[in-house]
């Protein structure tokens, strides 16, 4: 039997929902399908429905943030005005507010303070009109529609357990990074064992070019590739390509489920600080 998970639905999820019901599946089979209880299923859909009574998932979301919200409107420990001001400076810098909690602990004798704390002057900043936001913002998720058109996939379910327990080196996942406008495109390949991180600028997303860039950059580490976790997008159809060159097996991702290559959607958001705009190259793929 599965085991029914019980942290906050993601938007992944929630475009998985939505897409199910569109199918004509029940409340219990897409809780099924999940992995969550059927009672979390019909909550999200009567609490965060339209107001015309239709589920849309970036709504949903969007809601669901701000029920949240109501709900942590509780009083805070009061922090010294110093230690806001050194929040603001450091998110000014850059940091994550993770990385600033993590720094109390270590200049302020052990203090622990929610990252969530952090937040707060960011919050309040924007209330005032001010400029300071947080390094990393969401992204447009792109609705996944070619699971069916890449030939001989292998859905996720099929891959290896050991590549979850992240017991050895060799294990890749792999995105795709559009620049604005669709000016430019980032390949990234990111190790799960060691977190070693490779890319390359793309003139285009042809599958052709994608399967160069990939085997260009990972066959110095030929040895240490067992695996490859892809999303579903049409520039991975020619996985076969790359899989025979590498040997390695190539698996996809569900579509929808984001949370299936976390290291990878993690580490794009981070290279999106520093990639804010990117121009296509001169060559069809850069070095």
């Amino acid at each position: 039997m599965a085991k029914i998970r019980h942290h906050h639905l993601s938007e992944g999820e929630r475009h998985q929902i939505y897409a199910l019901r569109e199918q004509g599946l029940s409340i219990r089979a897409i809780a099924k399908q999940l992995e969550r209880s059927a009672s979390t299923i019909s909550r999200e859909l009567r609490r965060n429905k339209r107001s015309d009574g239709a589920y849309d998932p970036e709504e949903a979301s969007r809601m669901a943030f701000r029920h949240r919200g109501v709900a942590l409107q509780r009083p805070y420990k009061v922090f010294p005005d110093v230690w806001a001001s050194s929040f603001c400076l450091l998110l000014r810098e850059g940091w994550s507010p993770v990385q600033v909690a993590g720094w109390l602990r270590t200049q302020e004798k052990g203090i622990s303070v929610s990252p969530r704390l952090i937040y707060q002057p960011n919050a309040e900043d924007q209330a005032r009109g001010g400029d300071l936001r947080l390094r990393r913002k969401g992204k447009k998720r792109r609705i996944e529609t070619n699971a069916g058109r890449i030939p001989n996939r292998m859905g996720i379910e099929s891959r290896p357990a050991i590549v979850d327990k992240k017991l050895r080196v060799g294990d890749w996942e792999v995105d795709l990074i559009v620049g604005k406008q669709h000016k430019g495109y980032l390949l990234t390949l990111v190790e799960r064992n060691t977190k070693l991180s490779l890319m390359c600028q793309l003139a285009n997303k042809q599958a052709d070019t994608v399967r160069r860039a990939i085997i260009r950059l990972l066959k110095p580490y030929k040895r240490w590739v067992h695996t490859i976790t892809a999303d579903n997008g049409a520039e991975s159809a020619k996985h076969e390509g790359f899989a025979k060159q590498l040997g390695a097996a190539v698996y996809f991702a569900d579509p929808y489920a984001s949370w299936q290559r976390g290291l990878s959607e993690h580490t794009n958001g981070l290279v999106r600080q520093y990639y804010t705009i990117m121009r296509p190259p001169d060559r069809a793929e850069v070095e």
